[in-house]
């Protein structure tokens, strides 16, 4: 099963042969698109339109003046995601806010190797595991949290196609467009390395699915109908 996540992130690195960072991150995983749900299964909260970028909106900036990474200095005072009040609530808001804390604590993790905030989200505890315990991934965010490396600030994006989530059973639908840009460049150990523009955005439609049980969200999958390649369309994407 590929992954939405399992996109290559390497770079030559100092010395006689050259260090590769992957990724590695399995995050969401890819299956085959669900199928539209109609009838007496389909049950949409009336009220917002939440359609469009998926946005936090608190972050704790007592850190001082978030300064972005430049291809000499890593980025200094990284705003860091705050969970909304109504993170827990079963509601379109509820999940809503799930997920913009869910891409915030991505954003985060990959701008400073810091993992704190993403293992607070609401991904599923085994795709979590995959995405920073795997050795590649360990090494490259260890190299982050050091300085010793850094991406030229990533972003991390989630676009939402439907005003608001459909369920069908106990679980929650919402069709998404999913992007990960990986900066214009990446520093490690002194080099710099320019991506192309195919190397450093990944695009994906689909489908995100998510369960609510214990008074949380539990955010499992991403059934992607377009996956592979990086995309220039794309939604539009966010920085920090």
């Amino acid at each position: 099963m590929t992954s939405v996540f399992n996109r290559r992130a390497a770079f030559g690195f100092l010395g006689a042969g050259s260090l590769t960072f992957l990724t590695a991150c399995s995050g969401l995983n890819i299956n085959s698109p669900t199928s539209d749900i109609s009838g007496n299964d389909q049950k949409k909260e009336p009220e917002k339109d939440y359609r469009g970028e998926v946005k936090l909106e608190s972050y704790d900036t007592s850190a001082g003046t978030y300064r972005p990474a430049t291809r000499t200095q890593p980025p200094k005072n990284v705003p860091k995601p705050v969970k909304p009040d109504n993170i827990r609530e079963e509601s379109a808001a509820g999940l809503y806010s799930s997920l913009a804390f869910m891409a915030a604590s991505l954003q985060y993790l990959f701008a400073t190797g810091d993992d704190q905030y993403f293992e607070q989200s609401d991904l599923n505890d085994k795709e979590k595991r995959d995405m920073t315990k795997a050795s590649s991934t360990k090494a490259m965010l260890k190299a982050f949290k050091e300085g010793d490396a850094w991406f030229g600030n990533p972003t991390f994006t989630f676009f939402l196609e439907e005003p608001q989530p459909t369920k069908r059973d106990d679980t929650y639908h919402w069709s998404a467009t999913y992007t990960f840009d990986l900066g214009e460049y990446i520093v490690a150990f002194g080099k710099v390395q320019e991506f192309k523009e195919a190397e450093r955005k990944h695009t994906y439609k689909g489908e995100l699915t998510a369960k609510y049980s214990n008074g949380a969200w539990h955010i499992s999958d991403f059934n992607s109908q377009s996956p592979g390649g990086a995309s220039a369309s794309a939604s539009p994407s966010s920085s920090i």
